[in-house]
């Protein structure tokens, strides 16, 4: 399949512009705390406990 090269280069710019805006506010970079120790803790917890009840129950 040929796809021009206008085509492409526009797409790449746009996925790059959504990206950039989604993680800038105010000019700052916005950090994302998804790998943080504790809020992995508590979603390992989670997990674990959810497994735990599942397999109680059968």
């Amino acid at each position: 399949m040929y796809l021009p090269i206008s085509w492409i280069y526009h797409n790449i710019r746009y996925q790059h512009r959504l990206r950039g805006f989604q993680g800038v506010s105010d000019g700052k970079p916005v950090k994302q705390a998804t790998n943080h120790p504790k809020t992995r803790q508590k979603r390992a917890d989670s997990v674990f406990t959810a497994c735990m009840s599942m397999h109680a129950s059968a």
